[in-house]
């Protein structure tokens, strides 16, 4: 049911797998439960992995430390529209922001970093939040002829959905593990379902992949 096209090669791609994410400033409900499960996923032979890591310098837009008089969770009015703000977190070079420790990775594995510029927040692996900077996730997946793309990891409903919406609307088939991403919040993941199914993303779990 969700073998590829022969022509085309398959990438998994595993979404902000990071210390703050799991354990830190920022941690995911679950999120820790499912390290076995993408760690699994290399048996299924994708042609690629690659990792996105969220990368912010201390400066960035999104932290509530840098808004005086605001707090976490809070939003703002930005020049892209509303803006939600965050503990700091995944901060350029620290521990928070360095892979989990339990996640299997590879020299061959590909790393995309997004959300370096300070004044626009990056849920996305493909686009900034204002539509206008792509990072170098599309030409990297287009260079390597990648045509489907299979989407796990941190948070279900924030950057793992805006990975799957950006893959589907640049042309990717573009599956979510359900079984291998975790949300911040029920209501938000069950609003992403709706989001992705809408917009053509396949939601699978991990045992429905057969390359």
């Amino acid at each position: 049911r969700h073998n590829t096209t022969m022509s085309g090669k398959t990438a998994l791609v595993i979404i902000d797998f990071q210390n703050d994410f799991i354990t830190g400033s920022l941690k995911v409900p679950g999120a820790e439960e499912i390290t076995q499960v993408i760690n699994g996923l290399r048996n299924k032979n994708f042609d690629y992995v690659v990792l996105s890591l969220d990368w912010h310098p201390q400066n960035h837009i999104s932290f509530a430390s840098n808004h005086p008089g605001k707090n976490p969770f809070e939003f703002t009015e930005v020049s892209y529209g509303k803006q939600i703000l965050w503990p700091d977190h995944c901060v350029i070079d620290s521990q928070g922001a360095q892979l989990h420790k339990d996640l299997k990775t590879k020299e061959s594995d590909k790393i995309v970093k997004k959300g370096f510029n300070p004044k626009i927040d990056s849920y996305s692996c493909f686009l900034d939040n204002d539509r206008k900077e792509k990072t170098e996730m599309d030409k990297l997946l287009k260079d390597l002829g990648v045509t489907d793309i299979y989407v796990c990891g941190l948070a279900y409903d924030h950057c793992v959905k805006s990975s799957c919406l950006h893959g589907a609307e640049f042309g990717y088939n573009t599956y979510c593990i359900e079984d291998a991403a975790r949300g911040i919040t029920e209501d938000g993941v069950k609003q992403s379902r709706e989001e992705m199914i809408k917009a053509g993303v396949h939601l699978i779990q991990s045992t429905e992949i057969k390359l």
